[in-house]
């Protein structure tokens, strides 16, 4: 029996070239949707065991914005256990480990090759959730390193800060500041793997809190962008030296 998927895509060749990929597999597009209003629409209706969405495919019809990570979150605010899996470019690369945090459950990047898009379909069909997917193929390290941070907004003449993280996952990181950064703050960061190398991201606050009775903040940061090559490097480290407990 064939796995029925819906595709969500403004563009037309794209999604001729996925729908090429697929033939002659156990895969099958039942819904094409090119903004994010018909997509939700038609959801309940088509009932597709996968999403397939394009990070760059416009929110709403008529007009701007609504789409991206916030089209994956009316999916998941419409069906808590759908299965979305993303679909992205060079240009909206920075958006996947978001999107996984929020609950996609894989991605594939385009140009399209049979191989790959075939492989993260198969692993994504077994995949419950976009947060377990992350706890199941990485780690987590509870183990000092030493964090370079700056503010995306400030000049490359400003020095990084070096703080110390103690819980480390390959979708984000915690860290203790004796700077304040409120919520939402964009972070160029470097994260120094000992023996290994020094990653490079960047990062969104997602937590900041004071700590009572001293002069730190408890800082937890969402990777939102870094390289395939340093991403590799951060999920094995971690896996090689994290605890690899899988949550059921």
């Amino acid at each position: 029996m064939a796995i029925r998927l819906m595709l969500v895509d403004g563009d037309s060749n794209a999604r001729a070239a996925f729908k090429s990929a697929l033939q002659g597999s156990k895969f099958e597009v039942v819904k094409e949707c090119v903004n994010g209003d018909d997509a939700v629409s038609a959801y309940g209706a088509v009932k597709p065991e996968m999403v397939c969405l394009c990070l760059g495919a416009p929110g709403h019809a008529k007009e701007a914005g609504g789409g991206g990570i916030q089209l994956l979150a009316r999916f998941k605010q419409a069906d808590p256990q759908s299965r979305v899996l993303v679909l992205h470019t060079v240009d909206t690369q920075y958006l996947v480990m978001s999107a996984i945090s929020s609950g996609a459950v894989g991605r594939i990047r385009k140009p399209y090759k049979k191989e790959a898009v075939l492989e993260a379909l198969m692993k994504a069909e077994g995949t419950r959730s976009g947060r377990d997917a992350v706890k199941r193929t990485g780690a987590r390290l509870k183990k000092a390193l030493m964090v370079y941070y700056k503010k995306a907004d400030e000049g490359i003449f400003t020095r990084m800060r070096s703080v110390l993280t103690d819980d480390l996952s390959p979708s984000g990181f915690g860290m203790k500041s004796p700077e304040a950064l409120p919520e939402k703050t964009i972070l160029k960061c470097e994260i120094e793997l000992p023996g290994v190398r020094r990653v490079k991201l960047r990062g969104q606050v997602m937590r900041s809190k004071k700590i009572a009775g001293m002069d730190l903040h408890d800082i937890g940061v969402a990777i939102t962008e870094t390289s395939d090559e340093d991403q590799k490097a951060l999920s094995k480290y971690i896996l090689d030296y994290g605890s690899t407990a899988e949550k059921k």
